[in-house]
């Protein structure tokens, strides 16, 4: 099977998806998902649009995308807000960005459109 037939069992069994979902449940990148993905809309094979905004701040003067990677989170509170970490660690992905976006960012700002797929 191809990535492309990948992603077409995927969303004909969960339905509509983010490209982080789908590449999590098919074991690729999410560039690589994006990608394909993108290439089967344009030719037909399925549908997809930009939906739900992630949301994003700045903290230092820097554009900081809060994304669902609890890792990535977590580097931020290490990077900007070192003595925060180990209460940060407890906390889940969702109540991670919560933290970041209500205690160390400086503003919060519109972030780039998240790309959803269906069949």
């Amino acid at each position: 099977m191809t990535v492309q037939d990948d992603i077409e069992t995927y969303l004909t069994k969960n339905g509509q998806s983010t490209v982080n979902e789908i590449a999590n449940g098919i074991d690729y990148s999410n560039s690589y998902t994006r990608e394909n993905a993108k290439e089967m809309k344009a030719e037909g094979r399925i549908d997809g649009a930009k939906t739900t905004r992630i949301p994003a701040v700045i903290i230092s003067g820097n554009y900081e995308v809060l994304t669902g990677d609890r890792d990535y989170l977590l580097g931020l509170v290490k990077r900007y807000a070192a003595s925060h970490l180990s209460r940060a660690k407890s906390k889940s992905t969702s109540d991670l960005q919560d933290f970041i976006r209500d205690q160390i960012a400086d503003d919060v700002v519109g972030g780039p459109f998240r790309w959803e797929f269906w069949k």
